[in-house]
């Protein structure tokens, strides 16, 4: 089997995510009850100051270096372990989400 990511589809499918996904869907998908279906939408957010228009103009590759740079950092910092709500949104979903991109 390869398992080769298919960068391009990478970042189309996580532009999506970053424009707006229907939680349902997301959580339907992944058998989970982990993403606010009361929020109707879920955005996938990078940390940082990068706008969406920004990283349309990378190229594949260098975007999903840059995706999971950004869930690294989330990973890393300390301040998202603080309660169970922060943890969720800012670790807990991202991961889900990127492993639902690959």
């Amino acid at each position: 089997m390869d398992y080769r990511l298919d960068y391009e589809q990478f970042k189309t499918n996580a532009l999506r995510l970053m424009t707006g996904f229907p939680c349902r869907g997301l959580n339907h998908a992944m058998r989970t009850d982990v993403f606010e279906e009361s929020e109707k939408l879920y955005y996938y957010k990078v940390d940082g100051n990068a706008e969406v228009e920004a990283l349309r103009q990378m190229s594949a590759h260098s975007f999903t270096i840059y995706v999971f740079k950004d869930l690294l950092q989330g990973i890393e910092d300390k301040a998202n372990y603080a309660d169970h709500h922060i943890f969720r949104r800012h670790v807990f979903q991202k991961y889900l989400a990127v492993l639902f991109l690959c």
